[in-house]
């Protein structure tokens, strides 16, 4: 034998001894929390897309998501208290949670078939919670299930706080999930290829459990039977990958992207290829209708515009039509997705793909935010392309501070330019609500403003009130000037669009909007409106509840919760037995801090540094890794807490800091941002998020960890514990997600919630400053 061979060999040997010295749980929880992480941020992405990627939908997924795993959770915790648990029943149970990934996936995609919605026809709230709920339900249950049979058999291995290691290990298996997404899978794997590996992982590591080749046992059919789907799977996965899409796309399905950006679509009918993304639709080409309004009612209000920045969309026609102004000499064209345009480029016609390569044409690949506060140039007209404001994500170029930063770019008498959706003839109150604080933020920053009514409301503003006209003759006059050789954009069009009657009508409805508020990064009521109009489609009671909300003064939401929260500490305060109660209680509040907090920390960036589907991996990861370091140290220092009124005094003091955290992130939200991002790098604003969620998560892991020392040290079953309180934490983090994303945050804003959260927190420490 070579001294290679002999050195593999004893390689091999040290990972047996390693692998059999670590406990079949601590091995399977790792996994366990590995796959599910990677798991959640795919699935999270199918089904947004499917929903069209708002906050509410997404409040949902994590709502069913969550509340499946804690029921797995609380169930096993039951069971595996009163049956036999080996290590081949843990390994069966990955070969389960390795089948169901791929399965769940391919529910997704086949929701419109199941579910029978129409290509591109938006679910109703209902279909949205039963899509969710069943296509999730299977595999979180096995998910959850893993935790609370994990915690058994190492409860039954070692007593005490040993069976904290199942915590540890799935707060450190997530975590390894996490980067391994944001530097594996996101660069080099589709969802699916990626879904096929994560799988693979799983099957390894209950093949370590199950020993398959030990043959004919129940557990190596299971595997063996598992492994051959799986091999076949990914055998046949480009077949895969492209009927599953067409499911969701119908056979006009041409082609479909992951991007770190988007999920990208292309379909084509006749002649016309239309691009969707994150289930939206995009633009189409060609498309003369929306690429000459989107451009030239912008470009006539000027003068001459020799410089244009394009922020978004220009591939979609835009840039063909700028061009055919004949004083313009230079065009930056913003385009945060630097794989977008090379993606979809074979698609498109020859005349759009060429414009790309004009010298005149400057393409950026960077956030348009980012471009703005870093650009010194002047530009006569900037055109935005950003869609409505359906998500908070949009809803940050639509704020005062993004105005702001606008402002700065233009040359004197420059035109900005944008357009969302409206109404043809008439104006919901919904729209004008709408509409009205998308005015008055606009206003805040451009006193002089004019709007185009119709189904694309068009806003154009500038620092000059000559610079904007209404005067049909005058634009007229400038298409005949520059020779413009339009369809769509004539003079009848015009007097149609800029009729005084139209333009009074609209001006008067606005006007008449007394109630609308500032939309500002942090408190995106541009958003929340948009999201009334939305819940006018799925129903008239939802609306009504959203804008009976939305009228309450703070000052009587404040109100409610403080007789509402003293209610609780009453109920809880009273009795003999409720002590153990009230743990649980802070188990579920802090579940809900630590999700919202979570979800805040992610629109936060979002807002600040842009798109964050990678950024989000790695929040994730560093909160599970504080998570894991939270509770490692109560777990490795158990000694230290021997007696009940010293674990007691550690919970407390705890708690003390959880109520602080949102108190200190409030504060962190309201630093000059705009002075803060002109000194520190993107990547080191990342960073900072991603410890701040390390603190968060570290903060999560000491509270479980005493949480449990506190409910054993007055007698609770050790062996029920773990999966117990496992539950109650995710089921609060479920109840935080769904009521913040859907409430909360869009109606108050993201400081008012963390206020709120702080209150929640400090019911908590009330509730256990009680003696047992």
């Amino acid at each position: 034998m070579s001294i290679l061979e002999r050195s593999r060999t004893v390689s091999t040997q040290n990972v047996m001894r390693m692998l059999n010295a670590i406990s079949p749980a601590i091995l399977t929880i790792c996994t366990t929390g590995f796959v599910s992480t990677i798991a959640q941020i795919i699935v999270l992405r199918e089904l947004l897309v499917l929903f069209y990627g708002n906050e509410l939908s997404a409040g949902l997924i994590f709502a069913g998501w969550l509340l499946w795993s804690g029921t797995g959770s609380a169930v096993s915790a039951k069971l595996a208290a009163r049956c036999s648990v080996t290590a081949s029943t843990l390994g069966t149970m990955l070969v389960f949670l390795a089948s169901l990934l791929p399965v769940t996936v391919l529910l997704i995609r086949a929701s419109r078939i199941i579910w029978a919605l129409p290509v591109g026809e938006l679910p109703g709230i209902g279909r949205m919670m039963g899509i969710s709920i069943t296509s999730t339900a299977l595999f979180c249950m096995v998910s959850g299930s893993l935790f609370g049979v994990c915690w058994a058999f190492q409860g039954r291995k070692k007593q005490g706080s040993q069976p904290l290691w199942i915590y540890l290990g799935e707060a450190f298996g997530a975590a390894g999930g996490g980067i391994c997404f944001y530097y594996i899978f996101i660069p080099y794997f589709s969802a699916m290829m990626s879904i096929w590996v994560i799988s693979a992982i799983a099957l390894a590591m209950a093949a370590w459990l199950c020993r398959p080749w030990r043959f004919p046992s129940k557990s190596s059919i299971i595997w063996i039977t598992a492994g051959l789907c799986l091999a076949i799977g990914m055998l046949y996965g480009n077949r895969v990958q492209r009927i599953s899409r067409q499911w969701q796309w119908g056979s006009k399905l041409v082609a479909v992207f992951d991007t770190a950006y988007h999920n990208i679509a292309v379909v084509r009918k006749g002649n016309q290829v239309s691009i969707f993304t994150n289930g939206l639709w995009n633009f189409s080409d060609p498309d003369r209708l929306s690429a000459e309004y989107g451009v030239h009612l912008a470009l006539l209000q000027h003068p001459a515009p020799q410089t244009v920045l394009i922020l978004g969309g220009g591939i979609a026609g835009l840039l063909t039509e700028v061009f055919k102004h004949p004083a313009v000499r230079h065009i930056d064209y913003v385009e945060p997705d630097p794989d977008f345009i090379q993606l979809i480029s074979p698609y498109l016609s020859p005349e759009t793909r060429k414009t790309l390569h004009h010298p005149y044409v400057n393409v950026v690949h960077i956030d348009p935010r980012i471009f703005l506060r870093s650009s010194t140039a002047a530009y006569d007209v900037i055109l935005m392309n950003a869609g409505d404001p359906i998500t908070a994500q949009m809803n940050r170029f639509y704020t005062r501070e993004f105005f702001k930063q606008v402002k700065q770019r233009l040359s004197a008498g420059g035109v900005f330019s944008f357009a969302v959706s409206g109404g043809e003839s008439m104006l919901g109150p919904a729209q004008a609500r709408f509409l009205g604080s998308i005015r008055k933020t606009l206003v805040q920053i451009f006193p002089n403003t004019l709007i185009y009514p119709g189904d694309q409301t068009r806003f154009f503003a500038s620092d000059r009130s000559e610079t904007l006209s209404s005067d049909v003759e005058l634009l007229a006059n400038r298409i005949y000037e520059r020779n413009l050789r339009l369809t769509f954009i004539t003079e009848s069009m015009l007097q149609d669009a800029l009729s005084p009657f139209r333009l009074d009508y609209f001006q008067s409805i606005l006007e008449q909007i007394q109630a609308t508020l500032i939309n500002k990064d942090f408190y995106p009521i541009c958003y929340f409106h948009n999201l009334m109009m939305w819940a006018t489609q799925w129903h008239p009671f939802l609306q009504k509840l959203l804008q009976t909300l939305a009228d309450l003064r703070i000052v009587w939401v404040w109100s409610v919760l403080i007789l509402l929260e003293g209610m609780v500490v009453l109920i809880f305060w009273t009795g003999s037995s409720k002590y153990q109660a009230a743990v649980s209680a802070t188990i579920i509040i802090s579940g809900a801090i630590e999700i919202v907090i979570q979800i805040v920390l992610v629109l936060a960036f979002q807002i600040i540094e842009g798109f964050v589907y990678r950024q989000l991996a790695l929040i994730i990861a560093f909160f599970m890794t504080g998570l894991a370091v939270g509770a490692g140290i109560v777990s490795g220092r158990s000694t230290l807490w021997s007696d009940l009124r010293t674990v007691r005094k550690s919970f407390l003091h705890i708690q003390v800091l959880v109520c602080v955290l949102p108190v200190f992130l409030a504060l962190f939200l309201v630093l000059p941002w705009t002075v803060i991002t002109s000194i520190l790098s993107s990547a080191i604003i990342g960073w900072i998020f991603c410890c701040i969620s390390f603190v968060s998560g570290f903060l999560g892991g000491v509270h479980f960890g005493l949480a449990v020392l506190v409910t054993s040290a007055v007698g609770r079953s050790s062996e029920r514990i773990g999966g117990i309180l496992y539950a109650l934490d995710l089921a609060g983090a479920a109840m935080g997600a769904l009521i913040a994303s859907f409430l909360v945050l869009p109606i108050f804003g993201i400081i008012h919630t963390l206020s709120f959260l702080a209150a929640l927190a400090g019911v908590g420490l009330v509730l256990i400053l009680r003696s047992p």
